[in-house]
């Protein structure tokens, strides 16, 4: 008789958690996720990061069964299914969109005017579609995405809330209609990025301010703001997922969840989840909010397989 596993589900978060600092994966991580999921544990990847991005990672673990992708801070979830279709963005994979949150088009279009149109200290990062759009050239920070070869392209914010004051414009005539496309549908996050965390604290404040009942916002890294759409969070998202998942008859819930988080997004999956793992490298703040949850290793150091080997006997 097969003993029974101690976790249904294994849900990992990707930066300063999974993913070492470079971007990549190490061989004993991606070793021991392959084993776990030969087994039949759910593999799971939430990640604020796009989808297109996240899907790469995933394939790259080369799982032996599908795993689940749960991407920009839960605004969507797939279960990959496939290779790279071509003709796609750069690191999107052949998936099935299981579930989708948009953000409010008004709620976008006041939020890109936060900034000046000169404003050169704080990256604005647009999340649409198969798109990623970013304010600033910082090219920099593509050394991250080398798994996936994912890339932004160049957009000015305030352009855009010009091309939706003239959709709406065209929408109240009779030459707007089914052919008139809202430049600012279907985005599924806005993240602000910058080093100079002082900004972004006030920023975060403002943004909590005016739309904290119609978004999610938490830092995702000390350096990386996200406003999401009202309901899209990891735990939310992980929630709706295991009631979807295969159980063999049995209703999976939360409580059947091992959770791994380094930022303040990873909070309420890391409260909610069965049993809750804080990296070593966590942000303060984050482990201010949970002082009952065990600290594991850091990222640098594979705290994540380290874990994973202890808690499944491997």
């Amino acid at each position: 008789m097969t003993p029974r596993l101690p976790y249904a589900v294994v849900v990992t978060d990707l930066d300063g958690t999974l993913l070492l600092p470079d971007g990549g994966i190490s061989a004993p991580s991606r070793e021991v996720l392959q084993l776990l999921s030969e087994r039949g544990v759910e593999v799971v990847l939430a990640t604020g990061r796009h989808h297109c991005d996240g899907a790469a990672i995933l394939r790259g673990l080369e799982l032996p069964r599908p795993g689940y992708l749960i991407a920009a801070n839960g605004s969507r979830v797939h279960r990959i299914a496939g290779a790279a279709s071509p003709g796609k963005a750069a690191g999107c994979a052949a998936m099935e969109l299981l579930l989708q949150r948009n953000m409010d088009a008004d709620v976008v279009c006041d939020l890109l005017q936060l900034l000046p149109a000169d404003e050169e200290e704080i990256s604005v990062n647009i999340f649409q579609g198969d798109e990623w759009r970013s304010s600033l050239d910082w090219s920099d920070q593509l050394e991250l995405y080398k798994l996936s070869g994912f890339r932004y392209s160049l957009v000015r914010p305030l352009d855009l809330v010009a091309q939706y004051w003239r959709y709406l414009e065209r929408e109240g005539t009779e030459a707007g209609g089914a052919s008139s496309q809202n430049p600012l549908s279907a985005v599924e996050k806005l993240a602000f990025g910058s080093d100079n965390t002082e900004r972004l604290h006030a920023l975060e404040r403002v943004i909590v301010a005016m739309y904290g009942t119609r978004t999610e916002v938490a830092f995702s890294s000390a350096c990386c703001l996200d406003v999401c759409p009202l309901g899209a969070a990891k735990a939310n998202a992980v929630q709706e997922l295991v009631a979807r998942l295969p159980s063999n008859g049995a209703q999976l819930s939360m409580a059947d969840c091992l959770a791994f988080g380094d930022g303040m997004n990873d909070l309420k999956l890391l409260q909610l989840a069965g049993k809750g793992c804080l990296m070593g490298n966590a942000h303060p703040r984050l482990k201010e909010a949970l002082p009952q949850l065990e600290v594991i290793g850091r990222n640098t150091e594979d705290g994540v397989a380290k874990k994973l080997r202890e808690i499944f006997n491997l």
